[in-house]
């Protein structure tokens, strides 16, 4: 399986029918009603469970219908689906997440050096050591469920985060943040490197996933000499 096939096979859990019912992750959510990833050579898409089964099968058309080429170009179903999922004919349209998908290079440090104003430490944090969170208390609750959790901490506490959102057997996607008061110092930079060594030392992938919205996520990725592998493009 491919990077980009292991990304959307972590993002949501299906039924037999290969409908999405829920995402992925400990405390579950509800999915998008379309979702598409695309690379240059390769797409795939999930529907949720409970859309009418004349409306996912339009929606089914379309998505075969999507030619492959630069995943960074709007699809050319974006128009039609949305109309398809318009609540009526006067209604407001779906609401739209698009971002980029990357891969971590096949050789990468999981300790990258960089100019730093003050002494940083990373540390894989375990479900006894929520002490440390003090900083970012909303993290609490995932540190059973979201291993590798890994921090990058000053003075005793965590400042950045990067934890395995979604999980499967062949890959973890990273979710990433960093306090508001120590951004720009490099901190989620180091956090997910090491997050993305250990998660490999777990014989899994390593994904980074954003929006196109969040440009000091792109940043992250970019610093880190991430490979974009392709993009997300869901209606809701």
């Amino acid at each position: 399986m491919s990077p980009i096939e292991a990304h959307l096979a972590g993002l949501y859990r299906i039924d037999a029918s290969g409908r999405s019912f829920e995402v992925n992750q400990w405390d579950g959510g509800r999915p998008p009603r379309f979702h598409l990833t695309r690379s240059r050579d390769w797409k795939g898409w999930r529907i949720r469970a409970d859309v009418g089964v004349e409306l996912a099968a339009a929606l089914e058309a379309l998505a075969e219908q999507e030619p492959l080429g630069d995943p960074i170009d709007e699809p050319k179903l974006a128009h039609e689906a949305e109309a398809l999922l318009r609540d009526g004919t006067a209604g407001a349209p779906p609401e739209f997440t698009s971002g980029p998908v990357y891969a971590f290079p096949a050789t990468f440090p999981s300790t990258p050096t960089g100019h730093r104003e003050t002494p940083l430490k990373v540390r894989w944090l375990q479900g006894a050591d929520s002490a440390v969170l003090a900083a970012m208390p909303d993290w609490i609750p995932d540190l059973p469920h979201r291993q590798p959790f890994v921090v990058a901490m000053l003075d005793g506490q965590a400042l950045a985060v990067c934890a395995s959102v979604r999980i499967t057997a062949e890959a973890h996607e990273a979710g990433v943040e960093t306090h508001r008061d120590a951004r720009r110092h490099g901190l989620a930079r180091a956090a997910v490197a090491a997050w993305a060594g250990a998660v490999r030392a777990l014989g899994a992938e390593p994904i980074y996933s954003t929006s196109w919205d969040n440009l000091a996520s792109q940043a992250v990725a970019r610093s880190l000499g991430l490979v974009q592998i392709g993009t997300d493009w869901s209606l809701r």
